[in-house]
């Protein structure tokens, strides 16, 4: 249809010309633009030409697919850029290219993970022509192009919270967005300048990034607020992804909210929300025994001083059908059997988890003395004076609906006052196992207590990892970039007379 439409312009163009020139004896020679079609086969460079296969454009059609050695290149884009006019290529690496102006032109095959091939074609009047005639086959095989991988992150301020730029690469913007990471596949190698923009940021200064074969080049932008306000960083806790919990039992919710100018969140500034039940409750811990049953995702939103707000997501599931119970464990990780005197103060910290509930907390976590009965609840209390004797120490955790578990520990308190004791150290985050990406950002938070300093701060307090070694010192830092692998981390805590107490857990890095 199209050819005939061209046909229809250029005659009607000369018979307006011939017209033209009567009444001055005037002649006009009139010619009609002529074009024919181009169709063939593209194949990979597997494709054996020695295969043999029937001659001429019927044979390769009743032959497609059937030899060995045969592979096609299905949906390449064939083009001519001079005419404007593609088309792609179907299941058997076939293509038809219709209505060409008659004569020699560039006709190009191009294809994602292949190299692109530019071929002379002669086109004929009222022709179709077979490329595979025109041109040796194996210039119709499309090399495998190896190619690379780009990642690209962007985040901003001392806590390192993410954000939704989008990348440009030699000043073209792609469709890519470092939510958390844009990892761009199908590069050619070379050499580029990338850089990321995002509303209400600073564009920062482009970086180079040289793209190498099969190898994946990563590249870190660090963001810089329009306003100078940087925005929160919000980290979940518990739950974790896509744990399961019975219809009624108490779910409980912990996170972390950190600002660059306002330093850890609290209260009202952090949010629970659910995708089904709405607004859950505020604060950095909260119990819940209220969700509907159905598939929520949980959202702990955090806003800063400023307005500015982050957030993080976990999916859980409520489930109606009840299942089978299973009794809670209860860890104690300090006291640890040994002597103490009944003048010292006696740090209480433990554990109590459910394959239902996950963490236990509060009340649901009670110490009791074989010798002085009642202790305290909950993760974390201190406690002096307790009774001259042996002591043995039971933690009980209990989950929602009644099944118990317990841990002991047994202790000698003396009368006699000791000398210098050793100092003790408590690893709040990351909780034992964590799992985290290499690009994540680690909040590491703990504390040190001594019977003679009291709380340990700063430089007593030092973090190593078994990977990495030295971290950092103090009660609370971040850090991004971790290395991968299985980590141990470990917080030692020195007192002023040089005694050290240390704990460890243990953190995943993927």
């Amino acid at each position: 249809m199209l050819k005939i439409n061209r046909v229809c312009v250029i005659a009607a163009l000369a018979l307006i010309a011939a017209c033209a020139g009567c009444g001055r004896n005037s002649s006009s020679v009139t010619q009609s633009v002529q074009y024919g079609n181009v169709s063939g086969y593209i194949y990979t460079a597997s494709y054996n030409a020695a295969v043999a296969r029937p001659a001429g454009e019927a044979g390769r059609a009743a032959a497609a697919g059937v030899p060995t050695g045969y592979t096609p290149v299905a949906n390449a884009r064939v083009f001519i850029e001079s005419l404007n006019l593609s088309t792609q290529t179907d299941a058997n690496g076939y293509f038809l290219l219709e209505n060409i102006l008659q004569g020699t032109h560039t006709l190009k095959v191009a294809k994602d993970g292949l190299g692109t091939l530019a071929l002379s074609v002669t086109v004929q009047a009222n022709t179709t022509v077979s490329l595979n005639d025109q041109v040796d086959e194996q210039a119709l095989s499309m090399p495998p192009e190896q190619k690379g991988t780009l990642v690209v992150t962007a985040a901003a301020g001392a806590v390192s919270a993410p954000v939704n730029a989008t990348v440009y690469i030699n000043g073209m913007a792609t469709s890519k967005i470092t939510s958390p990471a844009a990892t761009i596949s199908d590069i050619t190698p070379g050499t580029y300048s990338v850089t990321v923009k995002a509303d209400g940021y600073n564009d920062p200064v482009a970086q180079s990034a040289t793209i190498v074969a099969n190898q994946t080049t990563s590249l870190s932008f660090t963001m810089v607020p329009t306003d100078g306000n940087n925005p929160p960083l919000l980290t979940i806790v518990t739950p974790t992804e896509n744990q399961s919990f019975n219809s009624g039992a108490t779910v409980t919710l912990t996170g972390t909210g950190v600002d660059s100018e306002d330093g850890n969140l609290t209260g009202a500034s952090l949010v629970w929300s659910s995708s089904v039940d709405g607004t859950i409750g505020t604060g950095a811990t909260l119990q819940t025994s209220a969700l509907s049953v159905g598939s929520h995702t949980i959202t702990f939103t955090g806003t800063d001083a400023g307005g500015k707000s982050g957030t993080d997501t976990v999916s859980i599931v409520i489930s109606s059908t009840v299942q089978q119970n299973t009794a809670p464990t209860a860890t104690i990780v300090t006291p640890t059997a040994g002597s103490y005197t009944d003048a010292q103060t006696i740090t209480f910290a433990g554990a109590g988890t459910d394959a239902e509930d996950g963490a236990l907390t509060g009340s649901s976590m009670v110490w009791t003395s074989s010798l002085d009965g009642n202790l305290g609840t909950g993760n974390f209390f201190q406690k002096s004076g307790l009774s001259v004797g042996t002591h043995t120490i039971t933690l009980t955790v209990t989950d929602s609906r009644g099944a118990t578990g317990t841990a002991t520990v047994q202790i000698i308190v003396s009368g006699a006052a000791g000398a210098n004791t050793a100092p003790q150290a408590f690893i709040t985050t990351p909780i034992a196992n964590q799992t985290v990406t290499t690009l994540q950002t680690v909040i590491f938070s703990g504390t040190g207590t001594d019977n003679e300093d009291t709380v340990l701060t700063g430089a007593s307090l030092v973090w190593t990892s078994s990977i990495s070694g030295a971290l950092g010192t103090g009660a609370f830092f971040t850090k991004t970039g971790m290395a991968a692998g299985t980590h141990t981390i470990t917080l030692t805590a020195t007192d002023s007379q040089g005694a050290t107490g240390a704990t460890s857990t243990v953190l995943i890095v993927q």
